[in-house]
């Protein structure tokens, strides 16, 4: 994760998730997903990456408050 991320917030940030949002055009239906998991408290954030033995997806959740 950087501390550049979009805006100038650190990546996965409220800050940060809330300047990606503003890049999306208003008719893009992930925007108007992502906010409605943000507005009722269901937004997670995470990384994700692939086990190069086993070919799994990892999903690691992340909670950046600032």
């Amino acid at each position: 994760m950087s501390n550049k991320g979009a805006g100038g917030a650190r990546q996965m940030s409220p800050n940060w998730v809330n300047n990606v949002l503003n890049k999306l055009e208003n008719n893009n239906p992930v925007k108007h997903t992502i906010e409605n998991a943000k507005n009722s408290g269901k937004l997670n954030t995470g990384l994700v990456g692939v086990d190069k033995k086993t070919g799994e997806l990892i999903f690691v959740p992340v909670r950046i408050t600032k």
